[in-house]
């Protein structure tokens, strides 16, 4: 019994690193992304700025 609740609780503290993992990545993603809408916004000022020009 004790070690089937050893198991179990080592079952829960692999899956609470999972989902940590997971919403790790998730906010490195969020942040390329932003990174990335972040040069596309100036390339379009830039494109828009040399058609003024």
């Amino acid at each position: 019994m004790f070690f089937r609740v050893m198991m179990e609780e080592d079952n829960i503290f692999f899956l609470i690193a999972i989902l940590h993992e997971d919403a790790l990545n998730i906010k490195k993603r969020t942040v390329k992304n932003a990174k990335n809408a972040k040069e596309e916004r100036n390339n379009h000022l830039v494109q828009v700025y040399r058609e003024l020009v």
